[in-house]
């Protein structure tokens, strides 16, 4: 994504389609002008992938899994620099990796 006035060669402008990257150009205001697109698209690919990670509910549950645990961890990170050090995320082993974890969820929510 190229904004304002950019300067691109037409070398690095091939690259960039050789390599299958569309080129979206935007004022320096942020409106969109145009792009330049390859000939093909992976985003097919990338689709079919998605549904096949959807129907699987082993990959689904590992993918899940993954997302709240980098949540929970980034809103450690927060409280963290915000000096709250002594929270409940902060535990040797995580409340939501035991058992009682789906209890706990359910009693948070109300």
């Amino acid at each position: 994504m190229l904004i304002g006035n950019p300067q691109v060669t037409g070398d690095a402008l091939m690259y960039a389609l050789e390599l299958g990257l569309p080129v979206h150009y935007l004022s320096p205001f942020g409106k969109y002008l145009g792009a330049a697109l390859p000939g093909h698209s992976r985003n097919g690919q990338l689709r079919l992938a998605q549904y096949g990670a959807y129907k699987d509910t082993d990959a689904k549950l590992t993918i899940v899994k993954a997302m709240v645990t980098a949540k929970i961890h980034n809103q450690y990170a927060v409280l963290y620099r915000h000096g709250q050090k002594e929270n409940a995320l902060n535990c040797e082993k995580p409340w939501w990796k035991s058992s009682t974890a789906s209890i706990r969820c359910e009693a948070l929510r109300g």
